[in-house]
């Protein structure tokens, strides 16, 4: 595979991960709101990355969120408030996100997805 591309992109879905196969991205596009937090957890590692690091990129396009940043135990570190357009880095550690209106998002982070074992839960939560 040399080239991926995506034209005239429609958040419409929840959530919706776009199949890549092996791909070292993945990409998400979700239309997510109050009701549809994303609770505590971090990535499981990915063998071939930076010390097997997840890193993830959330581009928030419309909407309001806040979100936590925490240690890879769980400790929390900080958290913020953003409206679109906005983007967030997350680099290594947990997070928790939760949508203060309806949102439309991009996510983009290191794959390839690995569906219902991705994440860890932390704390109990599950999404």
């Amino acid at each position: 595979m040399l080239c991926i591309y995506l034209e005239s992109v429609t958040v419409s879905e929840s959530v919706k991960f776009l199949e890549l196969g092996l791909s070292s991205i993945e990409i998400g596009l979700m239309n997510r709101g109050p009701e549809s937090p994303v609770k505590l957890h971090r990535h499981r590692p990915r063998e071939s990355f930076y010390e097997g690091r997840t890193q993830e990129v959330i581009v928030l396009l419309k909407g309001k969120l806040s979100f936590g940043v925490f240690t890879d135990s769980g400790s929390f570190i900080d958290s913020r408030e953003l409206s679109g357009p906005s983007i967030i880095i997350f680099l290594q550690g947990a997070h928790e996100i939760e949508f203060l209106s309806r949102c439309d998002l991009i996510e983009l982070k290191t794959g390839p997805y690995l569906g219902k074992f991705d994440k860890i839960w932390m704390s109990g939560s599950e999404d």
